[in-house]
C-alpha cells in the first residue's frame, strides 16, 4: 500500500476543481474532508464513482478541518497525507526544468523531502519564478503554503493543530512542526503558483468576522512567539489581494 493519502478537505458543494484539474491515479487514496453543510451532497456526487475516493464527514472550520485530515488519515491507516486546497488549477505545480508537474511528481517529490530532511512536515517553493527555484531539498524556517504540502498523520492532532482556529492553519501548522523537528522541509525544484489559488474577496467558502481573525492571529502569535511575526496588512498579485503581513523568523 501507498504509504500517503490525499486529504482535501472541503465547504463548497462538489464538483471539486483540484480533481477536475488533477486526476489521481490509483495509486492514491482520496479522502475528501466534507463540511457539514456539504456533506451530503458530496455523498452523493461521488457515490459510484470508479476511483478510490473516499468522503468523510468532516468538521466546522478552518481549524477543526485541518485537524481531521491529521486524524483521518491515520484512521485509514496512512503514515502521511498530502493536504491539498479544494479549488487548484492546472499548471499550479511550476518546474525548475520547465513546464509544469503532475500531482503524482509533486507528491513524490514532497514525500522524498521528508525522509531527506528529516522532517514531518514540507512543501513546495512559494513562487512561480523558475529562476528562483533550484535543486533538491531543504530545510527551512519558511512557510509551507496550505495550498499543496504533505505531513505525517495523528491520531491525536494537538500537537499540531488548535481546533478553534478560523484562519491561518498553514502558519501554525509550519510553526508547530518545525518547533518539534527544528525545521520543515521545501522541494526546491517544484514552484506552488499561489495566484492560481487564492482568496477571492467574496468568493471565499468560510466567511469570518474580524473579531475571528484577530484571535486567531493571537492565538498564533501567543503560542509561537518569537518564531513569527504579523503587522498589519501587504498587497500581493498585483495589489489585488490584501494579506495578513505574517513573517516567519529564524
Amino acid at each position: 500500500m501507498n504509504d500517503t493519502c490525499i486529504c482535501i478537505p472541503t465547504k463548497r458543494p462538489p464538483p471539486i476543481r483540484t480533481l477536475e484539474s488533477y486526476v489521481p491515479s490509483l495509486d492514491y487514496e482520496v479522502l475528501i474532508i466534507a463540511d457539514p453543510d456539504v456533506y451530503d451532497a458530496h455523498c452523493r456526487f461521488f457515490e459510484g464513482v470508479p476511483r478510490a475516493c473516499k468522503v468523510i464527514l468532516g468538521a466546522k472550520g478552518m481549524g477543526a478541518q485541518s485537524a481531521e485530515c491529521y486524524m483521518q488519515a491515520a484512521k485509514a491507516g496512512f503514515p502521511y497525507f498530502m493536504r491539498l486546497d479544494d479549488d487548484l488549477a492546472e499548471k499550479t505545480f511550476v518546474l525548475a526544468e520547465g513546464g509544469y508537474a503532475t500531482l503524482e511528481q509533486a507528491i513524490e517529490a514532497a514525500r522524498e523531502c521528508l525522509d531527506v530532511t528529516k522532517t514531518t512536515h514540507a512543501g513546495l517553493c512559494n513562487t512561480s519564478r523558475r529562476d528562483w527555484l533550484g535543486d533538491g531539498y531543504g530545510r527551512t524556517y519558511g512557510l509551507i503554503h496550505g495550498g499543496g504540502n504533505i505531513a505525517i498523520s495523528a491520531e491525536d492532532p494537538s500537537e499540531f493543530m488548535d481546533r478553534s482556529l478560523v484562519r491561518g492553519e498553514d502558519i501554525y501548522r509550519t510553526c508547530a512542526h518545525r518547533k518539534r523537528d527544528g525545521a520543515v522541509g521545501r522541494v526546491r525544484f517544484i514552484g506552488f503558483d499561489k495566484s492560481k489559488s487564492v482568496r477571492i474577496p467574496g468568493q471565499t467558502s468560510i466567511n469570518v468576522t474580524q473579531e475571528q481573525l484577530d484571535a486567531s492571529r493571537d492565538l498564533i502569535l501567543k503560542k509561537f512567539a518569537g518564531m513569527v511575526t504579523c503587522t498589519g496588512t501587504r498587497w500581493i498579485h498585483g495589489n489585488t489581494l490584501e494579506i495578513p503581513n505574517w513573517r516567519m523568523r529564524p
